[in-house]
């Protein structure tokens, strides 16, 4: 599986000039072939075939449209893998993990704090942990959650990060129990894996550019948010990323004047 995220600026007529925020998410199933475009935004998103399926050796677009502006999200095959991209209005847009991570912070929910608490629910058999999110100076807020969705969270923040050297960077979350007769409600499991979990989510917001990716945001329960301020041109092209950009040998030493040795 693959995941690309891209940021859409739109306007809507009824909202006067303000500059608005869509995000793009587009899953692929490189196996099988299905296509999955979700199109988040405060406006009427009109997805035009939101699932399909590639099919072997040829591409496939899929067109969108956030109130009275068209887009599309096209597959295209290369010889090793996919080529992914989306236009707006006509114009490119440089995907999340293209852009830097300086330019994502104005969009991003910003002082995230996140902790896995140390008590535990246990409901019909299951352990339900409680996570407490807290963002840009709000309340805290609690969630309960059950190791399988810190699971499945994880697995599509790998297909978000495929290609990027960044994916080394993802924390492993808790190995998950295989042995059917394991006992999962043990005291001692259960406060162990709280533990694992509380670190795996304080370490995973660090990671450059995963507050910015749609299935981690769900998780947290919390969004991106558009630009308060000067309009943000997001069909430009996008800033060097000194992140991501290839090491440069440094530069060579000027030659030194030669001196010949005097003769007597």
């Amino acid at each position: 599986m693959v995941a690309r995220t891209w940021l859409v600026p739109y306007t809507d007529a009824e909202r006067g000039r303000q500059q608005l925020l869509a995000t793009i998410y587009l899953t692929h199933n490189n196996v099988t072939g299905q296509l999955q475009l979700d199109v988040r935004a405060d406006s009427k998103v009109v997805v035009d075939g939101g699932r399909a399926r590639v099919v072997v050796g040829k591409g496939h677009t899929i067109p969108f449209s956030v109130g009275s502006n068209v887009g599309r999200c096209s597959v295209h095959p290369k010889t090793t893998g996919f080529e992914y991209s989306c236009t707006f209005g006509g114009e490119q847009i440089a995907e999340v993990q293209r852009r830097p991570v300086a330019w994502l912070e104005a969009f991003q929910p910003s002082a995230v704090s996140v902790s896995v608490q140390d008590r535990v629910e246990f409901r019909a058999g299951k352990n339900y942990y409680q996570l407490v999110v807290q963002a840009d100076g709000g309340e805290a807020k609690l969630y309960r959650k059950r190791y399988s969705e810190f699971a499945e969270v994880h697995d599509k923040m790998k297909q978000a990060y495929v290609g990027s050297h960044l994916r080394a960077s993802l924390p492993a979350p808790p190995a998950k129990i295989l042995n059917p007769f394991f006992d999962q409600l043990e005291p001692t499991f259960v406060q162990n894996r709280q533990v694992e979990l509380n670190d795996y989510v304080k370490k995973i917001i660090t990671v450059p550019r995963a507050l910015a990716q749609p299935a981690l945001l769900d998780f947290l329960g919390l969004a991106l948010r558009a630009p308060s301020g000067e309009p943000v041109d997001l069909l430009a092209p996008p800033p060097v990323d000194l992140l991501n950009a290839p090491l440069e040998a440094p530069p060579m030493p000027p030659p030194q004047p030669a001196f010949e040795e005097a003769v007597v």
